[in-house]
């Protein structure tokens, strides 16, 4: 995990962490498939309406952004709001 008021540097960040574990991954013979491979910036919404574009790029193949993801049997958003987590079960 990575923090910086700055989203470009965040992004350029992450793409070296991504990539440092995708030559690992290769060099002990095992896969990564990129095509399951989603992102998602966590932060309040009106710092995150100001970001117009993110994007991040490992083997020529840019990385799909999401809102939300379900981690363990919950649904987590990119606000940590808990939200869908009580709307999904209550």
């Amino acid at each position: 995990m990575f923090s910086h008021p700055n989203p470009e540097i965040v992004s350029e960040k992450l793409r070296e962490a991504l990539k440092a574990c995708s030559d690992w991954i290769v060099d002990n013979k095992l896969s990564l498939h990129l095509g399951k491979t989603e992102r998602m910036l966590f932060g309040l919404s009106r710092k995150l309406k100001k970001i117009s574009s993110f994007e991040i790029v490992c083997n020529d193949h840019v990385i799909q952004a999401t809102d939300s993801v379900k981690y363990l049997g919950l649904y987590i958003d990119h606000y940590l709001s808990g939200d869908l987590i009580v709307n999904k079960y209550y």
